[in-house]
């Protein structure tokens, strides 16, 4: 366990665990950082910051082509978020982020 992790105290949100992983691709473990990803990615796929991260992660380990599909995917995430923001603006009582996606009656 590193200073940083034992700081974080066991938290795991999407961005402590961003930022352990790039704590980890700064001291050259990348398996580790990898697997912090993993986590950040399960708690929160629509997170364009989580993508950014494994594309750092893919240039470090020099796979510029897995690198440009993770950074493709985070501009596609954000497109989307900048849609539903403008929809929210425009219409009152359009989902937040928190009840995205709308689930229809039960």
């Amino acid at each position: 366990t590193t200073l940083l992790q034992a700081a974080a105290g066991g938290s795991n949100h999407p961005f402590t665990l961003m930022a352990l992983a790039d704590s980890e691709m700064l001291r050259g473990d990348y398996d580790a950082a990898s697997g912090l990803l993993r986590q950040a990615r399960k708690k929160d796929r629509q997170a364009p910051e989580v993508f950014d991260a494994m594309a750092r992660l893919a240039r470090y380990r020099n796979d510029p082509s897995k690198a440009d599909r993770y950074h493709a995917k985070a501009e596609k995430l954000r497109r989307k978020q900048a849609e539903r923001e403008a929809a929210r603006t425009a219409w009152p009582g359009f989902p937040t982020d928190s009840q995205w996606p709308p689930r229809g009656p039960r």
